[in-house]
């Protein structure tokens, strides 16, 4: 690796692969070298963009060794094996969420990152939102010990791009895009002992709409209720936590209102001015990444917290199909 630079490839050129190259690329220490994509258009519009080899076969991207870590943002289920390529390669990796689609892909991914001696961090991209750093600072603060946790996180379609609505590719609507606040409540309240849902199919050929109880080890409760055909009305992500007679709630990535107690002032925090790519966490994860690299330091979301946030998509799954509660761990 050159002094003080980690050169990166990507691997996928839509959307996520864009953003993370949009931030990768205004960062000193790092240097952009390839992109791996099957659409020649994409990969030239990408290559043109940031001045990077193109390569069509991630396994070719993962032979290069002028590349020390590797973004993989690709459809989901592509996500595990092509990880566990990489870090085979000895590269570093940063995985766009979710870690795998299944929980045996999971604990595949899980056992070579334990051993390859390289980092693995996940894009669990809700721990980086100011909303949410914010609430977890009062949390980690004293100011609010949550009880209870009332949460709606909906998707407005499962349209775009078109293969979220394949349920082989994404995972299902749990592993897209709810995975996401599955792993907050986590990150929140505490480990989750105790997941009950009910799911039903309503518009696509997956579940698509889902209630959702977790319960911690103490006894703190969050409820979860999520579609995958709401519409994107303002706000599509809203978290309320309750403690002792205070409350904190936030409206998407824009706002947080935090209530102290009974007849006391009621703080507003607005955070939508920021940046899209500040207000959404991943400037934030991309610049912690590199960092560990060149510093050898602790990843931020590592291997370990990937893993729970499948085994908490999995016991969903497994409590809806048997209609009762899941305990974890898995």
């Amino acid at each position: 690796m050159p002094l003080g630079r980690v050169r990166i490839g990507i691997v996928g050129a839509g959307y996520a692969g864009n953003v993370h190259a949009e931030n990768l690329s205004r960062n000193p220490s790092v240097e952009l070298r390839a992109i791996c994509e099957s659409r020649p258009d994409d990969a030239r519009l990408f290559s043109n963009r940031y001045g990077t080899k193109i390569y069509s076969d991630y396994r070719e991207l993962l032979s290069d060794t002028e590349i020390d870590a590797v973004y993989i943002t690709t459809p989901n289920y592509l996500h595990a094996q092509q990880a566990i390529a990489a870090m085979e390669k000895g590269k570093d990796v940063f995985s766009e969420k979710p870690m795998a689609t299944s929980l045996g892909e999971a604990k595949d991914v899980l056992n070579v990152a334990g051993k390859a001696g390289v980092k693995y961090q996940i894009g669990l991209s809700r721990r980086f939102w100011p909303v949410y750093k914010y609430v977890k600072g009062l949390i980690g603060g004293g100011a609010l010990n949550p009880y209870l946790a009332d949460i709606k996180m909906s998707r407005g379609e499962l349209k775009r791009p078109s293969w979220v609505s394949d349920e082989k590719v994404s995972g299902g609507f749990l592993y897209e895009s709810v995975l996401h606040i599955l792993d907050l409540v986590r990150w929140l309240m505490g480990d989750i002992e105790t997941v009950y849902c009910e799911a039903k199919s309503s518009i696509y050929k997956q579940l698509d709409d889902f209630a959702i109880i977790l319960k911690t080890a103490d006894r703190k409760m969050a409820s979860i209720t999520s579609s995958a055909h709401a519409t994107w009305v303002f706000p599509f992500e809203r978290v309320e936590l309750y403690g002792d007679h205070s409350c904190v709630i936030t409206e998407e990535m824009a706002r947080v209102t935090y209530s102290r107690g009974l007849e006391k002032e009621v703080e507003i925090r607005d955070f939508s001015q920021l940046p899209r790519n500040r207000s959404w966490g991943f400037e934030e994860e991309d610049g912690l990444f590199v960092d560990s690299i060149l510093s050898d330091s602790k990843i931020a979301v590592d291997e370990v917290e990937a893993y729970k946030s499948i085994e908490l998509v999995e016991a969903c799954y497994g409590s809806a199909r048997i209609g009762g509660p899941m305990r974890l761990p898995l």
